[in-house]
């Protein structure tokens, strides 16, 4: 009994390793060495990604990076996910272009590059990534803060998002409004759909300023991947690019993108006639 007992736990072992690594195909994307990539001729562009509040930002790049992969040809593109200042470890390599909310770079003159060109950014958008004189980084997408209020508390008490405690404490309806951004509102809606959380409430966008602003710079300062990393970052703010964003609750930054649908997407169509101001990159 116990020999077939023991080969049972391997089996199922084997089947889920198998079914893991199904389901996580990027995770062998980021363990794969990237000088293999190089050896077959490609150039590899190592992107981090240093943020904490798009939620479906990882979603989006991901769907991107494999759009550019396909019209370059001769780029791979590597995403990670990344912490503030895990670029200034000891014998970290560094990334090649950098996604971070404001905050993460306090002094880009020592990690970054400075960019040149017109993005077609809005005209309030522009200056967010200047840091004296020059432009250093640029917003790629934006969210915005917003209040998520249990209608039969009327909002009262209200809580600021700090940490995971005050969700669920608005979710088990201790307190009546919550302040946060649009990932708690996603949230609460995929709750309320399996019966869980308030069963009356409204989301609305709250104050005016914002600190849900996705920039993007470069790091590298020549050769194969610097140009790669200036090219997929003009990509990301391609009217393609900038259009998907919508659906999937982020808005974009450029001037001749699709904004959000009225009807189908009510609460970032309201935040984008709200027009919080974002917070520029290095305050």
């Amino acid at each position: 009994m116990r020999v077939w007992m023991a080969r049972l736990r391997t089996l199922l072992a084997a089947l889920a390793t198998v079914c893991l690594l199904w389901a996580l195909p990027s995770a062998l994307v980021w363990m794969r060495p990237a000088g293999e990539e190089e050896a077959r001729g490609a150039t590899v562009l190592r992107v981090w990604v240093c943020e904490d509040w798009t939620g479906t930002g990882l979603q989006w790049l991901a769907a991107q990076s494999s759009a550019f992969e396909r019209s370059a040809g001769d780029v791979r593109i590597v995403l990670r996910r990344a912490q503030p200042d895990d670029w200034a470890r000891e014998g970290v390599v560094a990334p090649d272009l950098l996604l971070f909310a404001p905050g993460a770079v306090s002094e880009p003159q020592a990690l970054l590059v400075p960019l040149c060109g017109d993005f077609g950014l809005q005209p309030a958008l522009a200056g967010l990534g200047v840091w004296r004189g020059e432009v250093w980084a640029v917003p790629v997408c934006l969210g915005g803060t917003v209040r998520l209020v249990n209608d039969a508390l009327g909002g009262e008490p209200q809580a600021q998002y700090r940490s995971e405690q005050d969700f669920q404490d608005f979710v088990a309806q201790k307190t009546g409004a919550l302040v946060g951004d649009l990932r708690l509102a996603r949230r609460l809606s995929a709750l309320q759909a399996s019966g869980k959380g308030p069963a009356s409430w409204h989301a609305e966008p709250w104050g005016g300023e914002t600190d849900c602003v996705l920039m993007a710079a470069a790091t590298a300062q020549t050769g194969e991947r610097a140009e790669a990393a200036q090219r997929f970052l003009r990509f990301l703010l391609d009217d393609a690019a900038q259009d998907a964003l919508c659906a999937l609750g982020l808005l974009p930054v450029t001037q001749t993108a699709q904004g959000p649908d009225a009807d189908a997407q009510p609460l970032l169509d309201a935040l984008k006639k709200r027009a919080q101001i974002p917070r520029g990159a290095f305050d």
